[in-house]
């Protein structure tokens, strides 16, 4: 299963058929990929799922349909067991952006995190997840492909928020802090810490970095 968020909806590329309240059922092969992202915008559902035999031909057909724009961020870790957000356009979020032309995506997401916060040299431990979200601009659809990285730092001098790119501050924040602030930020964002538990994860950072 693939998931693609689309403001506040997502859409799912799956196999199975199951039955769930509230979400819309479609075929794959049936649809015209930009028709049907025109009508997600006004429908009232709030998931989608659309069925065919592979996933990953969905996919390839997906992003031949919608034109493909990578992006790299980090998901960086302290000492202390906090992790590094950014408060940009009224939301919560982690420091990520376009990969430019010629650049490794590793290298994209640690100097966007550089870049966003103001933290020098950050560590990268190793690729996370990937994520997906589509957007509209002039009224044509783009699907942002963002490969998000383990990273560690124990910056303590002052940060520098991107006030250019939106960016009000930038905070470590605890488990619990995070908590609270997944409540204010994207569902893209959410999904990076729904696939385990967020003490696991920043244990297993530690022990990459001894």
């Amino acid at each position: 299963m693939i998931k693609i968020f689309f403001d506040n909806k997502v859409i799912v590329l799956t196999d199975k058929i199951e039955e769930s309240p509230n979400v819309k059922y479609l075929f794959f092969k049936d649809l015209k990929i930009k028709k049907f992202l025109k009508s997600v915008k006004n429908d009232i559902f709030k998931e989608y799922r659309l069925i065919g035999e592979n996933v990953n031909y969905m996919f390839s057909v997906f992003c031949g349909k919608v034109p493909v724009i990578k992006a790299g961020g980090g998901i960086v870790i302290n000492d202390d067991n906090k992790v590094l957000f950014i408060f940009r356009n009224g939301k919560w979020d982690l420091p990520k952006g376009k990969v430019e032309i010629g650049e490794a995506i590793e290298c994209a997401a640690k100097r966007e995190v550089e870049e966003e916060t103001g933290i020098s040299t950050p560590d990268v431990i190793g690729l996370y997840r990937i994520t997906y979200h589509v957007f509209e601009r002039k009224e044509k659809f783009y699907l942002k492909e963002s490969y998000w990285y383990n990273m560690y730092s124990n910056f303590s001098g002052n940060f520098a928020p991107q006030l250019e790119e939106g960016i009000d501050k930038v905070e470590w924040l605890s488990c619990s802090e995070i908590e609270g602030a997944l409540s204010n930020s994207y569902k893209n964002i959410k999904l990076l810490f729904e696939a385990e538990d967020l003490k696991l994860i920043t244990t297993n950072y530690k022990k990459k970095i001894v």
